[in-house]
C-alpha cells in the first residue's frame, strides 16, 4: 500500500536569485534613481516612497536592459507553469508591461499587506537590498487555512530572501508586503505590472 499527501493548486512564484546582466541593469537603474522624485501615498497611511506618478506611471521601458531581463525570465515563468497547455493559450499571444514604479523604504517603512489583482503577473526588481532590510513576503491564496485548526499553518506568511539582482514574477492576485525595515539604509526596487491581451475583449 502507498499513500501520499497531494498539495493541490500550489501558487507558482518565480525567483531569479541574480539575473546575468546585473552590472548593466544596476547602471541603467542608477540613472533614472538619480532623477526621480518621491511621493507617499496618503491614502494608505504613511508606509513606503513611490516615484512619480506612482501606481500610474511606467519607467521600466526607459530601461532597457531591466525591460529585456523581464521579457526573458517571463518567457521562462511562463513554460515552467505550463501554460502552452491551457485552453487560452496561443502562440502569438501579446502582453505588455503596463504599469511600474520604483517603491523605496526608508527607516520604519514598510508595504502593507495587498496585491494586484488587476494584472495577469506582477514582479519586482531588486535594486538596493541592504542587510537586514526589511524582507518580502507572501501569504496564503486559499483564505480558509486561517480558519482551519489543522491546516492554519498552511497559510502563513512565507518570507523570501533577496539581493540585489533579484527578480520576481507572481500571479497579480498574490498577496504579499514587505516587514517593517528598522536600518537607516534605504531599500529599493522596481516594482511592474504585466497584463496579456483578450482576444475576446475590444481594446479600449
Amino acid at each position: 500500500m502507498t499513500a501520499e499527501v497531494f498539495g493541490a493548486y500550489a501558487t507558482p512564484i518565480y525567483i531569479c536569485d541574480k539575473v546575468e546582466n546585473f552590472n548593466t541593469i544596476q547602471r541603467e537603474i542608477t540613472k533614472s534613481y538619480d532623477e526621480v522624485e518621491w511621493y507617499s501615498n496618503d491614502d494608505w497611511g504613511f508606509t513606503h516612497y513611490l516615484s512619480q506618478p506612482g501606481l500610474e506611471g511606467n519607467i521600466v521601458p526607459k530601461i532597457k536592459s531591466l525591460e529585456n531581463t523581464i521579457h526573458y525570465h517571463l518567457k521562462e515563468y511562463i513554460n515552467q507553469i505550463g501554460f502552452g497547455n491551457s485552453p487560452y493559450f496561443l502562440p502569438d499571444l501579446k502582453y505588455r508591461i503596463a504599469r511600474s514604479w520604483f517603491a523605496k523604504f526608508d527607516k520604519h517603512c514598510y508595504a502593507h499587506v495587498h496585491n494586484h489583482g488587476h494584472a495577469d503577473i506582477s514582479g519586482a526588481y531588486y535594486f538596493k537590498v541592504p542587510e537586514n532590510a526589511g524582507e518580502f513576503f507572501v501569504t496564503g491564496t486559499v483564505p480558509q487555512f486561517d480558519q482551519s485548526l489543522l491546516f492554519h499553518h498552511l497559510g502563513c506568511r512565507n518570507y523570501f530572501s533577496t539581493q540585489e539582482g533579484t527578480l520576481i514574477l507572481m500571479p497579480g492576485f498574490m498577496n504579499h508586503g514587505v516587514r517593517t525595515t528598522m536600518i537607516d539604509e534605504t531599500r529599493c526596487s522596481v516594482a511592474f505590472n504585466i497584463i496579456f491581451e483578450r482576444r475576446d475583449v475590444e481594446e479600449p
